[in-house]
């Protein structure tokens, strides 16, 4: 830079943290205006856990319409390093000092969405009472995913030794660089991840669509997992379109610039909804009496 621009001097570390906190201070003055004069707000908190530090966070968004009143705005209120046990009430104490530490006028808050864990209801529960809570939609559709396929122990199975495939591949520099260049793209495979919606899906679509150039690589590495069978792949292949509906379900519920609460009905009672997970154990049946 001295060759550069002479003239110019680099901000140092500290110069940019300074920066930093002008900029949230700005941006948090103006969001806590607004929510100040907003009469109907939603909140959305979860608990997660940071697996590598093992520290848990409580998160806090916020919902609310914008200045037009037409299209939905969403703030992250915070997210606070937990340092107790996860009681209703600890929860509680925390969610009421961050919406208070934002002007939020409790009796402007209409709901609060949240999981079905039992801490977090009655978080809920004792910080504003049990009328404020509604459960997840989205995560629901998730659980019952989930608890649908590892009830039936033979897909449970086939999706462990798929997972073994995709673990080999991300840990193998080798057979990552082939699959790169037998694809052309920067292709990779999908890990399934218990946290993340819809990766199980996922993980599954993209080894099917790479099948092929998979069993061709695996082949020619002796410290390569057992493939994938014809017969296992016709079963993934069936897993792949019963989860497809509530992938397009999660994502649309997901939205944030638009309200979504009026999309559950119609998505709770479409067919491929309701029969997925039924569908799912008719398939452990016929491989029982196969």
């Amino acid at each position: 830079m001295k060759v550069t621009v002479p003239q110019f001097k680099v901000p140092n570390r500290t110069s940019f943290t300074r920066l930093l906190d002008l900029k949230y201070d700005c941006v948090a003055a103006n969001v806590r205006e607004k929510l100040s004069k907003t009469k109907n707000i939603t909140l959305t908190m979860d608990v997660w856990t940071d697996t590598m530090q093992t520290r848990s966070f409580l998160g806090l968004t916020v919902h609310y319409c914008s200045d037009n009143e037409i299209e939905l705005a969403s703030s992250t209120l915070g997210v606070i390093e937990l340092q107790e046990r996860h009681t209703g009430q600890y929860l509680a104490d925390e969610l009421v000092n961050i919406y208070r530490m934002w002007n939020i006028k409790k009796e402007n808050i209409s709901a609060i969405v949240t999981d079905s864990g039992a801490n977090i209801l009655k978080a809920v529960e004792l910080g504003f009472g049990k009328k404020y809570s509604i459960p997840c939609f989205a995560h629901l559709i998730n659980l019952v995913a989930e608890k649908s396929v590892s009830d039936v122990a033979y897909l449970s199975t086939l999706i462990s030794k798929l997972k073994t495939i995709v673990t080999w591949f991300k840990a193998s520099v080798v057979a990552s660089d082939e699959l790169r260049k037998a694809t052309g793209t920067e292709t990779k495979l999908i890990q399934e991840v218990s946290t993340r919606w819809n990766s199980k899906y996922f993980m599954i679509e993209h080894f099917l669509e790479l099948r092929p150039t998979i069993n061709e690589i695996i082949n020619r590495h002796r410290s390569a997992p057992n493939m994938i069978s014809a017969k296992e792949a016709e079963e993934l292949e069936e897993i792949k379109h019963l989860l497809r509906p509530l992938e397009a379900a999660t994502r649309e519920l997901c939205g944030e610039h638009y309200v979504t609460s009026s999309k559950v009905i119609p998505m709770a009672v479409q067919k491929n909804l309701i029969c997925g997970a039924v569908t799912i154990q008719l398939l452990n049946e016929r491989n029982r009496n196969n």
